[in-house]
C-alpha cells in the first residue's frame, strides 16, 4: 500500500487536523514564538513541509522540531508567508494534513478589497465598503478638499465596515476613505466619491489665476464629476460676453495658453456638460509677473 486516506487508514488514522497554537499576547517582536501541532493515531513517523506558492509544491522544512508532532516556529516576515502541513507515515502509507499559516497579529491592518466609486441618482443611498483583516476599528472619513485634509464621517455606519450616505449635490462634491486601526497601526483605504447621474457635472476643484512671465506658458485645471465635455471659453469684457477659445486643449479638463499681452487682458471660465446640463467654472486670468 503506497497511500491512505483518514478514513480507511487502520494504523494512521489522524485523530485531528493541525491546530495552530497563538501566543496569548500578540508582539510586535520578531521573534515570538508560535507551535502547530498534529495528533495522529498509528503514525510512525512525522515530517512538517513547508509551501511557498499556496500548496502547489512542498518541501521539507528545516526547523529542529520538523520531525516531531509540534512544529516550532519563529513569527518573521518570511515564515508568515508560508503555508504548513505534516506528512504522518507508517508502514502502510503516508497521509497529509490539512495547510495552515501564521496570521501576523503584530501588524497594522491589511485592506483585502477596497471600497468603489459610486454611481446615483439624487437622493438614492450609497454604500461604501471595506473589507480588512486584522482589522479592530474602522472610521470613515470625508474631504471636501480633495483629499488635502480629512475629518471623520458622521453619516451611517461611519464606525464600522460599510458606510451609508445620502446621494446630494454637496456629499458628491466630497471624497471618502475608511481609516481601518488594530493596535500597531492604522490603514487607509483607497478613496472614492459619489457620480451623480441626474444632475449637470459637479465641480470638485476650481481653476485658478496664473501667475507667470511674458513668453511663459498658463496652466489653467479643473477637477469634476460627471463630465462628458468639457469647453474653455474667453471674454475680452470682463466676463459680460464669452466665445470659445481656439486653444488646442480648450475641449480637455487643462487649458495651456502662451503669456502675451493679449492673453493676459482676457478672463477664462470652462464650460463643462453631460446629457444633464452644463455647468461652468470660476472665471480666471493671467496674471503678469513681469511688468
Amino acid at each position: 500500500v503506497t497511500s491512505t486516506s483518514l478514513s480507511r487508514m487502520p494504523r494512521g488514522r489522524m485523530k485531528s487536523l493541525p491546530l495552530i497554537s497563538t501566543p496569548r499576547k500578540p508582539s510586535k517582536e520578531q521573534w515570538e514564538k508560535v507551535t502547530f501541532s498534529i495528533a495522529a493515531a498509528g503514525a510512525d513517523t512525522y515530517q512538517w513541509q513547508v509551501s511557498s506558492d499556496a500548496g502547489k509544491t512542498w518541501k521539507n522544512s528545516g526547523s529542529a522540531s520538523a520531525v516531531t508532532s509540534i512544529l516550532r516556529l519563529n513569527v518573521t516576515a518570511a515564515t508568515s508567508k508560508v503555508n504548513y502541513r505534516c506528512a504522518v507515515t507508517n508502514a502502510c502509507g503516508t497521509t497529509y494534513s490539512n495547510s495552515v499559516r501564521i496570521t501576523r497579529t503584530d501588524i497594522s491592518p491589511t485592506i483585502t478589497i477596497q471600497p468603489v466609486n459610486a454611481e446615483t441618482k439624487t437622493g438614492e443611498k450609497v454604500m461604501f465598503t471595506v473589507t480588512a483583516s486584522r482589522a479592530e476599528t474602522y472610521q470613515w472619513q470625508a474631504s471636501s478638499d480633495n483629499g488635502k485634509t480629512w475629518k471623520n464621517s458622521g453619516a451611517s455606519g461611519a464606525a464600522g465596515a460599510t458606510l451609508s450616505v445620502n446621494a446630494t449635490a454637496a456629499t458628491s462634491r466630497a471624497l471618502y476613505r475608511c481609516a481601518v486601526t488594530n493596535a500597531w497601526g492604522t490603514t487607509y483605504s483607497d478613496s472614492v466619491r459619489i457620480t451623480l447621474t441626474d444632475v449637470p457635472p459637479v465641480i470638485t476643484v476650481q481653476p485658478k489665476n496664473a501667475n507667470s512671465a511674458t513668453g511663459a506658458k498658463a496652466v489653467f485645471k479643473v477637477s469634476s464629476v460627471g463630465t462628458d465635455s468639457w469647453q474653455w471659453q474667453v471674454s475680452a469684457d470682463n466676463g459680460k460676453t464669452w466665445k470659445n477659445s481656439g486653444a488646442l486643449s480648450a475641449k480637455t479638463p487643462t487649458l495651456s495658453v502662451n503669456v502675451t499681452a493679449a492673453t493676459s487682458k482676457v478672463v477664462y471660465r470652462c464650460a463643462l456638460t453631460n446629457e444633464n446640463g452644463t455647468t461652468y467654472t470660476n472665471s480666471v486670468r493671467i496674471v503678469l509677473t513681469d511688468v
